[in-house]
């Protein structure tokens, strides 16, 4: 296996190297155990990466993460460093002001959030964040 020193960069190696074949992550949802191999893990992250390239994310620029230790913050957090940006993780139980600071201090470009609870926080915050 060639030399590899990045997370993104791990994932697209065990990608590579097993595919569909093995299971990357289970995570239990609502009692039932959902499998997710390293093809599946490394389309989520690539396309998630896209994504944020293409809305504007550049090398460099901060991005708050508002989730729980799920699955789908990992992908979310790959991707941004795919992008070669920094993540900046935010607890869910934050309340708006504490968000708007660490968002602000951190001067973050975009934020991901986890659910319509999150979304709302920050829609609160919103025109106090012009980084955003």
């Amino acid at each position: 296996m060639p030399e590899v020193n990045t997370i993104p960069g791990l994932l697209k190696a065990n990608y590579e190297r097993w595919g569909d074949r093995e299971v990357a992550i289970r995570d239990k949802d609502f009692g039932l155990w959902q499998e997710y191999t390293w093809k599946g893990c490394y389309e989520k992250v690539k396309n998630f990466c896209l994504g944020l390239v293409s809305l504007g994310l550049r090398p460099e620029e901060k991005v708050a993460i508002i989730g729980d230790n799920e699955p789908q913050w990992f992908w979310a957090a790959f991707a941004v460093q795919a992008a070669r940006g920094t993540v900046v993780p935010q607890f869910t139980d934050a309340i708006p002001n504490e968000l708007k600071y660490t968002i602000d201090f951190a001067d973050c470009k975009f934020v991901v959030a986890r659910d319509q609870e999150q979304v709302d926080k920050i829609l609160d915050i919103k025109e106090s964040l012009p980084k955003v």
